[in-house]
């Protein structure tokens, strides 16, 4: 029997390879330019990713803490590197502040990134 840390960490890394050749394919298209949606997906992935890490790094495969507090503390990991990822598309140059749909644009990545951080949780919580 595979234990539950193993079983997130495969999962982690299927998860992160969909992520890169759908991050690598998009740029490589410039899809993340001409078509505003695409994005979401990534994020809503990227966002599971950060979940079951998060998962993993916040001990709560073994720690005993309430339901509320795990939440909490996953989807602040999961937005914090979310913003820092928002902070690298504005350093890189593949977004602008001083585009029109900016702040759009970023609320629904953080709200893709929650999205899909709660579903990995709810995943698990279903499954203890």
């Amino acid at each position: 029997m595979i234990s539950k840390r193993k079983f997130i960490l495969i999962l982690t890394l299927a998860f992160s390879s969909i992520l890169l050749v759908s991050f690598l394919f998009t740029t490589k298209l410039h899809l993340f330019w001409s078509t505003p949606w695409i994005d979401v997906p990534n994020h809503f992935l990227g966002g599971l990713i950060l979940g079951l890490v998060g998962f993993l790094v916040l001990g709560h495969h073994t720690r005993k803490i309430s339901p509320r507090k795990k939440v909490t503390e996953l989807l602040v990991f999961t937005l914090v590197i979310g913003g820092l990822w928002e902070v690298y598309e504005e350093v890189a140059g593949l977004t602008s502040l001083s585009d029109s749909v900016y702040w759009i644009d970023t609320i629904g990545d953080f709200i893709a990134d929650a999205l899909g951080a709660l579903a990995g949780y709810y995943y698990f919580l279903k499954e203890n």
